[in-house]
């Protein structure tokens, strides 16, 4: 191996300077995730896209979401009985240029339906995760309830003690 010549002059000197302005890392960052911190960033994007989702729609209750989830399952069996005309109407087709333009419509409803079927499936995720965050939220404000109690008492046993001695 060839080693390499150390640089001087002016060149040095700009590669001084970008390296003080830190153009340059200084060392390669890239690092892998754990497998916990990769579940974490999972998570982390399911709820952003839930997130996403509410917004697009404007949710707040659950009725909205009730609202928005009939009316995608509404647009799905359009879409779905679109796409059945479509396979009829190419099976019925002789020509190939035009079965090949069918197909290409085909193929586009086939992607509509796959995305308004994630959407019916965020509405059923969004209400199973709201009524169970509404249970964790209670549980945590009962934990909290408890340690509140549960200090008073300590203090009030402190106090007692003091007036003992």
């Amino acid at each position: 191996m060839k080693k390499l010549k150390k640089t001087k002059g002016i060149i040095a000197l700009y590669y001084y300077y970008c390296y003080l302005l830190k153009v340059y890392p200084k060392k390669n960052l890239n690092y892998k995730l754990t497998p916990k911190m990769r579940a974490e960033v999972k998570k982390m994007d399911k709820y952003s896209e839930r997130i996403r989702f509410l917004c697009k729609y404007r949710i707040e209750t659950l009725s909205d979401i009730d609202n928005v989830k009939e009316n995608k399952q509404e647009e799905m069996k359009k879409l779905l009985n679109t796409r059945n005309r479509l396979y009829y109407k190419r099976q019925k087709l002789d020509n190939e240029g035009e079965k090949d333009v069918v197909t290409k419509e085909i193929i586009s409803v086939t992607s509509t339906i796959e995305k308004v079927r994630k959407e019916i499936r965020m509405c059923d995720e969004v209400c199973d995760n709201a009524r169970k965050m509404k249970e964790q939220i209670k549980e945590m404000r009962e934990r909290e309830q408890e340690k509140v109690k549960y200090k008073k008492l300590k203090e009030k046993n402190k106090k007692d003690r003091r007036c003992d001695r």
